[in-house]
């Protein structure tokens, strides 16, 4: 590898490590209560219809979320105009 290929791929390690490789540790903390997998009974309070769906809802922002930040710490997708980063 030349160079500056070594030295993408050290960014693109980087990257990945701080953002990606960390991600599905953090799951930890978007775990869904423990009643929402029991049997169902009568409960006196009013539960959320679709609590899983909610669930899956946060997960899912939180791997976007995950996705942007590790794409900003890329030089090239930097580098390109913010629309075209928007975009993508």
């Amino acid at each position: 590898l030349s160079k500056e290929q070594k030295e993408l791929v050290q960014t693109l390690l980087g990257a990945h490590t701080r953002h990606v490789g960390t991600m599905f540790d953090q799951f930890v903390q978007f775990r869904p209560p423990a009643h929402l997998f029991t049997h169902y009974q009568r409960l006196p309070i009013p539960v959320p219809v679709m609590p899983l769906l909610v669930h899956l809802a946060d997960i899912n922002t939180f791997m976007v979320q995950q996705v942007i930040k590790f794409t900003k710490d890329l030089p090239l997708f930097r580098s390109l105009p913010m629309e075209d980063q928007i975009s993508l």
